[in-house]
């Protein structure tokens, strides 16, 4: 069974997600609390993936963004971002949106269902039935647990479609969040300091320097335009319409997370596979007080100067330098530079001698490249 403190996550996401609609909630503390709360239960997720694939010798290998595509993943972000800002320009507008809403909205509700369908079959009373996989094992598979999920999402998807309200388009965003934590994964320190380092320098250029060179603002033009469960909403007051919201990106949340993630699974890499997570997870903790202390930051700016922020910015060092900071105080900052997963990887395709001879383990599939979507890197802003 899960932790405590995970079931509680869930039960505040929740509550935050539906609180703005009844009574008001401060901007401050809907975008600290849906992002903090997204990023702890997927990583909590993540991890509990991870330990069971390895102590079960599970033939489904992670989604992993390895050293070669933390260098190509921001060059890859920048054409994305640059090829939609340009088909917004150009191109028919009504139809770009069209195709890129229909898109976002398709991923957000398959994504919904597959949360819904993880819940379900995580309750204690759930009938063994119900969680039995169907499908094609090295393909596809479903349980019926998903397929309740994806008739409780499919409405939900069509309202957001129909209505582009917050609620909804939290909801759906808030599940592609979940979902990319808990299926990707960076899997050693150095490459997550790539990725994160790149995206800081693309974050920063496409929100202050991209005006300059393409007489608009790049990110922010993409972002009013891009009608998707790409970013979260937040409304000011109870009734807001769409000019009276604040957002954060996707990408401000999906790329920390990540990294969190990373230093979850760093804080119980000696622990005996057939055990849950110890109590005492320093790394981790700090890393979501680091992500936290970055937001307040982010906010802070982007009331100061009432204009929009690249997150990234701010998130990034904050992030980093903690985790830096805390393995040299503990003594282990060699230990954390030079900390990878990639040779456990490896080792699932190796064969595995027996008494008898050898047999053939798990064969690891190759690191999948990740692409990123522009619209998961839209900035924190404020609505004029």
């Amino acid at each position: 069974m899960a932790p405590t403190w995970v079931n509680f996550s869930y039960v505040s996401l929740f509550t935050l997600l539906l609180a703005p609609s009844v009574v008001p909630v401060p901007v401050a503390a809907q975008m600290m609390g849906l992002s903090t709360l997204i990023i702890i239960i997927s990583s909590y997720n993540a991890a509990e993936r991870e330990r069971k694939r390895r102590r079960d010798g599970d033939s489904d290998p992670r989604d992993v963004i390895g050293r070669d595509q933390a260098y190509r993943f921001p060059i890859v972000a920048s054409l994305a971002l640059l090829g939609m800002f340009l088909a917004f320009k150009y191109l028919p507008k009504e139809w770009v949106s069209f195709l890129l809403t229909l898109y976002a909205v398709s991923f957000g509700g398959m994504a919904f269902g597959g949360v819904l369908g993880g819940v379900f079959e995580s309750l204690h009373h759930m009938p063994a039935i119900c969680k039995k996989q169907f499908g094609l094992q090295d393909y596809f598979t479903f349980s019926l647990c998903d397929i309740v999920g994806m008739l409780i999402a499919a409405p939900v998807a069509v309202w957001y479609y129909k209505t582009k309200m917050w609620l909804p388009n939290n909801i759906l965003a808030a599940s592609l969040a979940l979902s990319a934590v808990d299926m990707l994964a960076i899997p050693d320190f150095q490459s997550a300091a790539v990725l994160l380092g790149g995206l800081f320098v693309y974050d920063i250029f496409w929100v202050f320097g991209s005006k300059s060179v393409f007489g608009s603002n790049v990110m922010v033009s993409v972002a009013k335009q891009f009608e998707g469960p790409i970013k979260l909403v937040f409304p000011r007051f109870v009734g807001a319409g769409p000019k009276e919201t604040s957002m954060l990106g996707l990408g401000d949340v999906v790329i920390p997370g990540l990294f969190v993630a990373l230093m979850l699974r760093f804080d119980v890499r000696k622990l005996d596979l057939a055990h849950s997570l110890p109590s005492r997870l320093p790394y981790f903790v700090g890393a979501v007080v680091a992500y936290v202390a970055g937001l307040v930051a982010t906010y802070t700016a982007l009331t100061v100067f009432d204009a929009a922020q690249p997150a990234l910015l701010y998130l990034v060092p904050s992030c980093l330098l903690t985790a830096l900071v805390m393995a040299a105080a503990k003594k282990e900052l060699s230990e954390l530079i030079s900390y990878t997963e990639e040779h456990e990887e490896g080792e699932k395709g190796k064969p595995e001698k027996t008494p008898s001879g050898t047999k053939e383990g798990v064969k690891d599939s190759e690191p999948s490249t990740v692409s990123s979507m522009p619209e998961e890197e839209t900035e924190s802003k404020k609505d004029q």
